[in-house]
């Protein structure tokens, strides 16, 4: 059972879904994928490639119980070529969710691009898109300062007692006629508004907080939607750079004001009363930083905890200088690939519910094994040379990943 290996890579390092045509089947709930990004085994997957045409996917892989989800906390390479995309919110969120994601493939994504697009709205896209892979470092940032933000909205001097929050259960007539109308009632009971007790303590509280935006670990992103000429892909470069550039811009921005706004507090003397803090997320400091005291100790309880569950880490002035230098390093190095990678022809379902119980086990075997020969075949007849694609693009990284030849 030669064939066999390909399920094993499948199982053991990769998820692929295929879309299957057979007859009236088709994904009519893709919920499915929402519960398979917060299981345990999705914890180890790395690369993830689905294949539904012409399905819009971001919803399922956006929409998460709680908050503080980590949907595929190891995925570095997510493919949703075929698939259908809008350029809306999902896609900035998709990106802000998967923060060790490093390559993201769309090759023959519908919604984006069309092949007779006019080029000014080819050109809104590819700044759009650029704006999207730039700055997930300044929208995570965003989202942990305005979470504290909320946190600290009524926390005057302590931390609050334990209890619920506060809740009013108001009684509302329903509209129409009730089958006990006719019988005594007693009074409703109304359930009084408990308010929250801050405790008062001597301790000093964080106050003010500067979140520094940690620089994008994405790195390429993989966007054949169509066959284009050197000019048009020119074009597509250009755009896509003037909105990267722009959103990287503004990250460095936001990180160079926090530095003087820190070191304007400690020209003032208002660090010393030890209420102002500097952090950044984990993912966005080495290790072996100079800069980090992973030894400190947070005397505010509270915010303690807060760092603790956003994974954040306190950092000063130099720390955020070694951030600012790795956005910019990093954000010369992204790469954009406009070869696809994929064939524009429906996929082959290997993992069919049409057959259940209607075949043996030789049967599927051997149905199985054909359809891998098969779709090898085709592959080798489509797949592009390496030396077309740019270096560096996930293309080249999943054919690494999966063991595949050229």
């Amino acid at each position: 059972m030669d064939f066999a290996q390909p399920i094993v890579r499948y199982l053991s390092r990769f998820l692929c879904v295929a879309a299957d045509t057979l007859g009236d089947q088709v994904f009519f709930k893709l919920a499915c994928f929402t519960t398979l990004s917060l299981s345990p085994t999705a914890s180890h997957l790395t690369h993830l490639v689905l294949r539904l045409p012409r399905r819009n996917l971001l919803p399922s892989l956006t929409t998460h119980p709680t908050p503080l989800a980590t949907p595929f906390p190891s995925l570095t390479s997510l493919d949703l070529s075929t698939s259908h995309l809008l350029t809306d919110a999902r896609l900035p969120l998709l990106l802000r969710l998967h923060p060790t994601l490093e390559h993201l493939i769309l090759d023959r994504c519908t919604g984006l691009i069309g092949a007779r697009e006019a080029e000014d709205q080819a050109a809104f896209t590819l700044r759009w898109l650029g704006k999207c892979c730039g700055g997930i470092g300044a929208s995570r940032a965003e989202e942990v300062f305005r979470a504290w933000r909320r946190l600290i909205r009524d926390r005057p001097t302590g931390v609050p007692a334990p209890g619920p929050p506060a809740e009013e259960a108001k009684g509302k007539k329903r509209a129409g006629r009730s089958g006990y109308g006719n019988m005594p009632r007693a009074k409703a009971v109304v359930v009084q508004p408990v308010k929250i007790v801050w405790a008062t303590t001597t301790s000093l509280l964080v106050k003010d907080v500067l979140v520094v935006p940690p620089p994008p670990r994405l790195c390429s992103l993989g966007l054949g939607l169509f066959e284009i000429d050197e000019r048009t892909d020119a074009f597509w470069r250009a755009k896509f750079g003037e909105g990267y550039g722009e959103a990287i811009g503004k990250t460095g921005e936001r990180i160079e004001e926090a530095i003087e706004r820190w070191e304007g507090w400690r020209s003032s003397g208002k660090l010393a009363d030890g209420t102002r803090r500097m952090v950044t997320l984990r993912d966005g400091i080495p290790p072996d930083s100079p800069w980090i005291d992973w030894s400190y100790f947070e005397s505010d309880e509270v915010f303690a905890a807060f760092c603790a569950e956003r994974e954040l880490v306190q950092i000063d002035p130099a720390g955020a200088t070694e951030v600012l230098a790795a956005l910019r390093a990093h954000a010369a190095a992204f790469v954009l690939c406009t070869k696809a990678d994929c064939s524009g022809e429906p996929g082959k379902p290997h993992l069919s519910l049409s057959n259940v119980s209607k075949e043996d086990v030789g049967e599927r075997e051997r149905r199985e094994k054909r359809l891998w020969e098969e779709e090898g075949r085709e592959r080798r007849e489509w797949r592009r040379e390496a030396s077309e694609h740019r270096a560096g693009c996930g293309h080249l990284d999943s054919r690494l990943a999966w063991n595949e030849e050229d």
